[in-house]
């Protein structure tokens, strides 16, 4: 090789290695992508919009979220993944994908941690247990009482074969010797809506989901599944100090970016969350709807993910749900 196009080549290669720095520098400047691998009116649908417009505000682009739900999210995840990694596509998750899928799916069409660069988390959603008012069961024990006595005679849905709310019902009966029967759904929602309509008894559901019903009677709520009482339900134990010590779920909510996207970039959108999510409205929206913000940094993300893989892996295998 001559020594001209020897020089050629390496002035190419320079080029292209400064390529993303130089689109860094200069992001953005065009909408910004926020993929929800679930349908509209969710915890992530909601997280997703209320801090969307926030980054928009404070960016100056438009942030559009795009609903893509199926296959227990897989189907927004797996675009999400082969999206440009240029800082226009992000991927709201919540850690049901980023941990539990590895153990439901023989084959998970994404690596949470090859596909993905983590951004950080964004809140919190807390479950709880509710019961129509039907539901012979005023309290935690006298639903277990009822279920003892007609196993299988109750039903639960849930969003989905896997979901954390699925898995927040298979852990309860395990902890509880109890036998009920679970419907799956193509969502959240639609679970909810057959709740409501008396095709099933109860559910583990996400607080934004039925706070209203809960307060407006359609609804009981007997315990909420953290570690301590939510103030946005005073008057609702945890589902632990209700008579199942040790019962905890922890449901967050967390953002991704394709892997290869600069590290700049999601820099400042980790940067720029934190700022929104300490805003007051933002605060009190997030209230309103039972959620609690939360920010990390990406290890801190990382950390939370392996560490909930350590504590659901077990789980699931034993219990051998499977979502494929």
């Amino acid at each position: 090789m001559t020594s001209s196009r020897c020089f050629a080549l390496l002035f190419m290669i320079a080029v292209l290695g400064m390529a993303p720095q130089a689109q860094a520098d200069t992001w953005p400047v065009k909408t910004i992508r926020f993929i929800v691998p679930f349908p509209p009116g969710g915890g992530n649908d909601i997280v997703a919009r209320v801090v969307g417009e926030r980054l928009a505000h404070s960016l100056g682009q438009s942030v559009v979220v795009e609903n893509k739900p199926g296959a227990g999210g897989n189907i927004g995840a797996v675009q999400a993944a082969r999206s440009a990694p240029d800082g226009y596509t992000f991927l709201i998750v919540p850690n049901g994908m980023m941990v539990m899928s590895q153990y439901l799916y023989a084959k998970l069409p994404f690596d949470p941690f090859k596909d993905f660069d983590l951004v950080g988390l964004m809140g919190t959603l807390p479950t709880v247990l509710v019961v129509r008012p039907d539901v012979p069961a005023n309290s935690v024990q006298e639903l277990i009482s009822l279920a003892k006595s007609k196993p299988d005679a109750l039903s639960y849905g849930s969003g989905g074969v896997g979901t954390p709310h699925h898995l927040a019902a298979e852990l309860f009966k395990s902890m509880t010797g109890t036998a009920m029967v679970h419907i799956p759904y193509n969502g959240a929602m639609q679970a909810l809506n057959d709740l409501l309509g008396g095709r099933t008894q109860l559910m583990f559901a996400p607080v934004n989901n039925v706070i209203g019903y809960i307060r407006n009677g359609k609804l009981r709520a007997l315990g909420v599944c953290i570690d301590q009482r939510l103030p946005s339900l005073p008057g609702v134990p945890t589902v632990a100090e209700a008579g199942v010590p040790g019962f905890q779920i922890d449901n967050w909510i967390g953002l991704v970016a394709p892997a290869g996207t600069p590290k700049s970039i999601i820099a400042t959108i980790n940067r720029e969350i934190a700022k929104i999510l300490a805003e007051p409205a933002v605060r009190e929206k997030f209230a309103t709807l039972g959620m609690e913000p939360r920010t990390t940094t990406p290890e801190q993300m990382e950390a939370m993910i392996r560490s909930d893989m350590l504590r659901w892996g077990p789980v699931i295998k034993s219990a051998g749900i499977r979502a494929d």
